[in-house]
C-alpha cells in the first residue's frame, strides 16, 4: 500500500537573486508543492516576481506566518535576517527551508584565512550560536 502524498504549501520569504534563480524555478515545476505567495520587503518586486512565477498572493513577513496559509516557508533573504525570519516561523509552526550562502571560496574570506593560519591576527576567538548563546572557543 501505497502512502498518499498531500502538496506541501510553500511560500517565499525574501525575492531575491537566489529565489529568482534556484528555489522558484525548480519548486514551481514540482507536482508535490504549491508556491502559494512571496513575501518580500520590496513589495513591487514581489509583485514582479510572483506574477513571473505564476504565484498568485504577494503577502507581509507577518501575514505569512499568521493563519494556516502555508505549511513552511523558503528563507532567502540577507543572512543577517536569517536567524530571527527562521524563529519567527518556527513560533508559527511552520516548516523552515534555508541554504546559507557558503563565502569561504570568496577572495576576501581566502585572503583572511591565510592571515590566521600565519598567526598573523593573533589569537582568534569564534562565538556561535543564536541569541542568548554563550557557546564560544579559542
Amino acid at each position: 500500500m501505497s502512502a498518499v502524498r498531500r502538496t506541501v504549501r510553500i511560500s517565499m520569504l525574501g525575492a531575491g537573486a537566489i529565489s529568482q534563480i534556484v528555489h522558484l524555478p525548480i519548486l514551481t515545476e514540482r507536482t508535490d508543492v504549491q508556491v502559494v505567495a512571496v513575501s518580500d520587503r520590496d513589495a513591487p518586486k514581489a509583485r514582479g516576481i510572483a506574477a513571473r512565477f505564476g504565484v498568485k498572493r504577494v503577502v507581509t513577513d507577518e501575514e505569512l506566518l499568521e493563519g494556516d496559509l502555508v505549511d513552511g516557508v523558503v528563507i532567502s533573504t540577507p543572512n543577517h535576517l536569517h536567524e530571527s525570519q527562521s524563529l519567527a516561523a518556527f513560533r508559527a509552526g511552520k516548516h523552515v527551508l534555508m541554504a546559507g550562502v557558503n563565502h569561504r571560496y570568496e577572495p576576501d574570506a581566502a585572503a583572511l584565512a591565510s592571515f590566521v593560519a600565519g598567526g598573523e591576527l593573533g589569537a582568534i576567538s569564534t562565538r556561535s550560536g543564536g541569541a542568548g548563546s554563550t557557546a564560544s572557543s579559542t
